[in-house]
Parts: structure tokens; C-alpha cells; sequence
């Protein structure tokens, strides 16, 4: 499975999950992914084969509705609970070593899922 962080993440998690063989990218550190609608964010990941990594999960929440109800499909949705992972810099090691775990466990993808 490969990985967005989204644009809230900080890309030090993505350097740290590819230390881990993770493939994963920072949507702020592609020029022509910053600053993307969440509607066509989740289209171009879904060209990608990316599952979207957010903590944003109400607006992705409802996307995901609206895009069910016409029939469109992406790689997928993982959200992160605000209350379970630190996402300050220097306090990222937890959410690096879950991501790196769930991508392990789930090498062939996923739909939408809280983790």
C-alpha cells in the first residue's frame, strides 16, 4: 500500500516511514499537489494507487458519502484520531511506527478506516 500524508502532516513523517520501506509522500512537498481541492486530491491519489492519510476526517467523511453515492471509488481513507497521536514536531514516532505497522498488515490497501 502506498501513502499521502495530507497537507497538515508534516513530511518528516513521510521521510521517516521510508526509512521503514514505506512508500509514502508528503502532499506538501509536491508542488502540484499543495494547496489541491480534497475532491480532486482524492482523485489524483486514487490515479495514484495512494491511500490519503488525514486527520481531517469530517470533510474527507463526507466526500467519501457523496463519492459512494455516485458510484466513484480511491484507494482509500485513513483517518487519525486527533486524541490518539501528538502530531508536533519531535512527537511523531507513534503515528510513524502505526502508519509503518498498517501498512504492513495491509499490503493490498484498504477502503476508509479509523486508526
Amino acid at each position: 500500500m502506498k501513502l499521502a500524508l495530507d497537507e497538515h502532516l508534516s513530511p518528516t513523517i513521510a521521510i521517516h516511514l521510508a526509512e521503514r520501506g514505506v512508500d509514502a509522500l508528503a502532499v506538501v512537498e509536491v508542488e502540484e499537489l499543495a494547496g489541491m481541492s480534497d475532491v480532486v486530491l482524492l482523485a489524483r491519489m486514487a490515479r495514484d494507487g495512494r491511500a490519503l492519510v488525514t486527520a481531517d476526517s469530517g470533510d474527507f467523511a463526507r466526500l467519501d458519502q457523496l463519492l459512494r453515492r455516485r458510484g466513484v471509488s480511491h484507494a482509500g481513507l485513513i483517518y487519525l484520531a486527533p486524541a490518539r497521536f501528538d502530531l508536533r514536531r519531535g512527537r511523531q514516532a507513534p503515528l510513524v511506527d502505526a502508519l509503518a505497522r498498517f501498512v504492513a498488515d495491509h499490503p493490498a490497501g484498504i477502503g476508509d478506516l479509523t486508526y
